[in-house]
């Protein structure tokens, strides 16, 4: 699942919860009331543990994100002093390659 899909999802549940709680207020018989309240009530719980938990799986990602950059960012600068400490190798000039002589064509006697 994405994670703005994760968020909305606890969200849509939580706003559910709060809808329910606004109509439970319109009943009249006070069975019906309790029930329709405890079950909202139930929603909105349920809403902000989902909202909660997907904030904190967020906030855990993030914090690993950037822990992994600042050991990559680390590595790089430590290739790279590595690189600029190390002098340059002597090469040897190169030499144009001689090109092969060429093969000789040799001739097929034609068929008849």
């Amino acid at each position: 699942m994405f994670v703005v899909t994760n968020s909305m999802f606890g969200l849509m549940i939580l706003s559910l919860g709060i809808l329910g709680i606004i109509i439970s207020f319109l009943l009249t018989q006070r069975t019906r009331y309790f029930i329709a309240l405890g079950l909202s009530t139930l929603l909105v719980v349920i809403g902000l543990f989902f909202s909660v938990g997907t904030s904190l799986h967020q906030w855990r990602t993030a914090r690993k994100i950037a822990k992994i950059q600042e050991q990559n960012r680390l590595t790089l600068e430590a290739i790279q002093s590595r690189i600029r400490q190390t002098p340059p190798a002597a090469t040897e000039p190169r030499t144009t390659p001689v090109p092969a002589a060429r093969p000789v064509e040799t001739r097929r006697p034609a068929r008849r």
